[in-house]
């Protein structure tokens, strides 16, 4: 009996919940159906009304993602020294500009001094086995001089010459200028120069610092082609191409604006399922930096759609509206819009049938849904 009891209880609760949203529908129903606007002659004249019917227009499908931005490889660098040494100076901070060959450091380094000190010694013996290369050689060729003298002669050119070229190499990367070294001797101190243009994004050092071959002394990103990486999910990729339009905003500045292209499209599914699409922005921002988060849409080929101006639009609550002229001509009736892509203006109207042969206000809009709250409030 008590179970009988609670089931017709918890019938009755059921019942009352769904009369209320019953009646809840039927209320939404009706205010979206009722709300309407009628101005008196004086009204009329003084609101500048524009009326249109509804319109095809060439309107790209939108894609929303989102990505990060960033910079090629080859656009960011980390300098180190290929040996070890003591900062001397430095002359940048994070955040400066910096010129390709623009001096970062000076280091004091005993390696160096010994790496310079060598490649003289092994540039000025070339010379005389060189020449007693080319002695012997002739000496040879008269038979004069036996074989085995013209190949010992040889083979210690030989040995001197690569050695010399190898210790030229090694310099080159560290930067220095052999013939100025050749004319003016050992330099004591070793220039850390930038390998390109660009701003400075970290400093690891500092005066005193001990360094060797394996540390980061300074990290510099170009950002002349900062670039766009969007994540697209698998089921939209067949959608994508090369060379569609990308609206895109940081994820911290929604307000604010940039346009970039589809110019490459990824052919690996990562784990989540997406695909990377790399797009081109239409120009550098100074604003931007790698490792931004971003959102963006993607826009596909244009194609015929029912349009209205977006000015003709207003919300309320959760839901658009637009005003369209009634059974007389002070009359605006509230019509219901389920909204499409918007671009240059327009946006793409779904429901379209409900506005068929129906005359929309646009230029007015904002004039007619004052005097709708207006209306409501008394």
């Amino acid at each position: 009996m008590k179970n009988i009891k609670n089931q017709l209880i918890i019938l009755v609760f059921l019942l009352a919940a769904c009369k209320q949203e019953a009646n809840k529908d039927v209320k939404s129903t009706e205010v979206a159906s009722t709300l309407s606007v009628t101005l008196t002659e004086g009204q009329l004249k003084n609101t500048e009304l524009q009326l249109i019917t509804l319109q095809k227009k060439l309107i790209s499908t939108e894609l929303k993602v989102n990505g990060v931005l960033d910079v090629p490889p080859q656009n960011l660098v980390s300098v180190s020294v290929a040996m070890n040494g003591n900062v001397a100076e430095t002359h940048v901070i994070q955040g400066t500009h910096v010129h390709k060959g623009q001096v970062l450091a000076t280091i004091h380094s005993q390696d160096f001094i010994n790496l310079q000190q060598e490649y003289l010694q092994n540039w000025n013996k070339l010379t005389l086995v060189e020449e007693e290369f080319k002695r012997q050689e002739t000496l040879n060729k008269e038979n004069v001089s036996s074989g085995k003298v013209f190949q010992q002669a040889n083979t210690e050119f030989l040995n001197v010459k690569n050695q010399t070229v190898a210790l030229e190499q090694k310099l080159k990367i560290l930067g220095v200028n052999v013939t100025k070294l050749k004319k003016s001797g050992i330099q004591s101190s070793l220039l850390i120069t930038s390998p390109l243009n660009g701003y400075v994004t970290t400093v690891n050092v500092n005066l005193g610092s001990n360094i060797t071959p394996s540390d980061v002394l300074f990290e510099i990103v170009n950002l002349d082609h900062i670039h766009a990486e969007l994540s697209v999910f698998e089921k939209d990729i067949l959608n994508i191409k090369e060379g569609q339009k990308v609206v895109f905003s940081p994820i911290n500045q929604p307000s604010e604006k940039f346009n970039a292209k589809i110019y490459l499209i990824n052919h690996k599914i990562n784990t989540d399922r997406t695909i990377q699409v790399h797009a081109h922005l239409s120009s550098n921002f100074e604003k931007l930096l790698p490792g931004m988060f971003i959102s963006a849409s993607i826009f596909s080929d244009a194609q015929n759609k029912f349009v209205i101006p977006d000015e003709a639009i207003f919300r309320i609550e959760n839901q658009f509206y637009v005003f369209v002229k009634g059974n007389t001509k002070n009359n605006f009736q509230c019509l219901l819009v389920k909204k499409g892509v918007s671009e240059n203006g327009f946006t793409e109207v779904l429901n379209y049938q409900q506005f068929e042969n129906k005359q929309i206000v646009t230029k007015g809009a904002y004039e007619l849904q004052g005097v709708l709250l207006n209306t409501e409030e008394e």
